[in-house]
C-alpha cells in the first residue's frame, strides 16, 4: 500500500496495483484494498510460474535461511531442524527469471545466531529449496550481489561476489574455502 501510494509500484489505468491471494492488515489496508487497488485471486492464479513469466519486468523477491558460495537456496531447514515449507519461491523465482526483464532476488541477513554462524555457506546450504539458476541476486545487509551471466563467468564470479555480501570476518574466513576451479581449457 504504501509502496503503492509512493509511486514505486507501476499501475495501469483501469487495472488494480496488487493481485494477490489473501490480504491480511489494517483497517487502513482494507480501505485502500475496497479501492479498487487489490484484485483478490485464486492461488493457482496467483502462483502459475508460467503465467507469471509473460509478465515484463517481473521481479521476485524472497527470503532464505542460507545462500551456498554456488548460488543455492535453502529456505527449508536450519541446524538440521525442518522450520518451513518453500510455498511460492520455487514458482515466483521460475517465472521472474522467464520473465523479459525480470529477475529473481534472495534476500536475507548475513548471519544467524548473533552474528556467530554465516548465512553465506561453503560449500553449498544444508538442503537445496531453489537451484542457482534461479537466482539472479542476492541482497545482505553488506550488499548486492548479481549472479546471473554466462555459464562459466556465473561459476568463476559467484563466491566472490557472495562473499562479498557475508560479515566481514566471515569474508576472510571463507575466503580460504572458496574451491579453486582450473583456468577454462584454451580453445
Amino acid at each position: 500500500m504504501r509502496l503503492q501510494r509512493a509511486g514505486a509500484i507501476r499501475t495501469h489505468v483501469g487495472r488494480p496495483a496488487i493481485r494477490t491471494t489473501m490480504i491480511l492488515g489494517s483497517a487502513d489496508l482494507y480501505e485502500w484494498a475496497g479501492e479498487g487497488n487489490v484484485l483478490l485471486s485464486r492461488v493457482e492464479d496467483t502462483h502459475d510460474a508460467q503465467s507469471l513469466g509473460g509478465v515484463d519486468d517481473f521481479f521476485a523477491i524472497n527470503s532464505a535461511l542460507q545462500v551456498g558460495l554456488n548460488g543455492d537456496v535453502n529456505s527449508e531447514v536450519a541446524g538440521g531442524r525442518y522450520t518451513g515449507a518453500v510455498g511460492g519461491l520455487a514458482d515466483f523465482a521460475e517465472a521472474a527469471t522467464a520473465s523479459t526483464g525480470g529477475t529473481s532476488v534472495i534476500v536475507l541477513p548475513s548471519t544467524a545466531k548473533g552474528g556467530r554462524e554465516s548465512r553465506i555457506v561453503s560449500p553449498g546450504p544444508e538442503v537445496v529449496s531453489l537451484p542457482h539458476r534461479y537466482v539472479g541476486a542476492v541482497i545482505t545487509e553488506f550488499g548486492a550481489a548479481r549472479l546471473v551471466g554466462p555459464p562459466v563467468v556465473a561459476v568463476r564470479v559467484r563466491p566472490g561476489r557472495l562473499l562479498g555480501c557475508s560479515s566481514l570476518p566471515r569474508r576472510k574466513r571463507e575466503r580460504e574455502r572458496v574451491p579453486r576451479l582450473p583456468p577454462p581449457a584454451a580453445r
